[in-house]
């Protein structure tokens, strides 16, 4: 039989690993919060480094609730700090220390453990606002960053339209000087042939392989980089 404290909650050191979030105290259930996905080259923000000291701050108050517990110790309430989960998690976000350790270490282990779990509580509400806050902040960042590199974009992508148009053009010459070289429905091949259906065919508003190249230089003709003249007859 599962061994449970008075409340009913299985001790962590019981359930680590086995389908704890069914069992664990609403305190060790991390909120769903959206992750931020960042590459080796993205933007990083003070709040990045935030929520990297917090997640290390959970797995420290994690290894004492486990030490505690395996040491025999039970969650007993004593006086509560007057203020909030809320409260407590936006002041360690914004870099006020946790509890001292101090006045914890004149309690008993079981008066310590309970605080242990309220601490988890605040770290787990504090990583979920700062996920949040992540999530705004590189938000706007990304809005700054499009705005300061707009006409970087905007040449690179001109120039793509152009190298597209060129290459259609070229397919079609390609594929026209191919012709020519058959004699009576023969072809004997030659090095590079088959490639024209890989490289957005031969232009063509209705051809297959270049259906998305058409698109794109339509868009590129709305975003006003291109004519729709540039390639009609490509």
């Amino acid at each position: 039989m599962t061994e449970r404290y008075a409340d009913g909650s299985v001790p962590l050191g019981k359930i680590m690993g086995v389908e704890a979030a069914q069992h664990m105290p609403s305190c060790l259930r991390m909120s769903k919060s959206p992750k931020v996905t960042t590459s080796p080259a993205a933007v990083r923000l003070p709040i990045d480094d935030k929520i990297v000291d917090l997640r290390k701050q959970r797995v420290a108050k994690l290894a004492e609730i486990l030490d505690l517990e395996s040491a025999g110790a039970v969650p007993r309430e004593e006086v509560r700090e007057a203020a909030s989960i809320e409260t407590l998690a936006l002041r360690l976000l914004d870099g006020e220390a946790a509890p001292p350790s101090s006045s914890l270490s004149r309690r008993d282990a079981n008066a310590r453990l309970f605080q242990f779990y309220l601490d988890l509580e605040v770290i787990d509400r504090a990583l979920s606002i700062a996920n949040h806050r992540a999530l705004v902040d590189h938000g706007e960042r990304s809005r700054q960053l499009v705005a300061a590199h707009r006409e970087d974009w905007r040449a690179l992508q001109k120039k793509r339209a152009e190298l597209l148009i060129d290459l259609l053009a070229l397919n079609r010459r390609i594929e026209g000087l191919k012709f020519s070289m058959k004699s009576g429905g023969q072809f004997p091949g030659i090095e590079l042939d088959d490639f024209t259906a890989r490289l957005f065919g031969v232009g063509r508003l209705h051809n297959v392989p270049g259906h998305w190249a058409f698109e794109f230089l339509k868009a590129a003709a709305k975003a006003g980089l291109i004519s729709e003249k540039d390639f009609r007859d490509v």
